[in-house]
């Protein structure tokens, strides 16, 4: 599938998981055991190439798939930034809130703090596993440039690949 029309369809289908483009490309890119695979210079969705063959009884790549070459269509976009912050703050204050009714003895900005330390902006990159560390040499121009945003992104947040 195209690397738009995945994203787009990481958007529409979980709107709270992927609610801005960054954690999309974490997901697709940087996370282990994602669910995703780089074929014929595409990252594929394991559930759309591999089928499971009793004979052999392991999983082969179904001899019926296809690169997609539809147009990309976007739905629903994700939000920006800004918004995303907001709403990420104003949850880790609700939780903050939260955990103070049950540790009153800790303050309310304290609790803060910790769930600001320990938010997950990017999944630990696995130079074996991780597919932005894994980028095949037929990959097509598409997954090249988004490829590229995503190592622009963690280099701006001060992550080497």
């Amino acid at each position: 599938m195209k690397p738009e029309r995945t994203l787009q369809k990481m958007y529409d289908e979980y709107p709270n998981l992927y609610p801005i483009r960054q954690r999309a490309l974490d997901h697709l890119f940087c996370a282990v055991g994602n669910g995703y695979s780089w074929y014929k210079g595409e990252v594929v969705h394991d559930n759309d190439l591999f089928i499971w063959d009793n004979n052999i009884e392991r999983s082969i790549i179904d001899p019926d798939y296809k690169i997609d070459e539809e147009p990309d269509i976007i739905s629903i976009p994700p939000k920006n930034e800004e918004e995303y912050m907001k709403e990420k703050e104003e949850w880790h204050m609700l939780l903050a809130k939260m955990r103070h009714r049950y540790h009153p003895e800790t303050p309310i900005e304290e609790h803060y703090k910790i769930l600001e330390y320990n938010f997950h902006k990017w999944y630990p990159l696995s130079k074996e596993y991780s597919l932005i560390c894994t980028v095949p040499d037929d990959v097509t121009p598409e997954w090249k440039a988004l490829v590229e945003e995503c190592k622009e992104l963690l280099l701006k947040d001060g992550i080497e690949i």
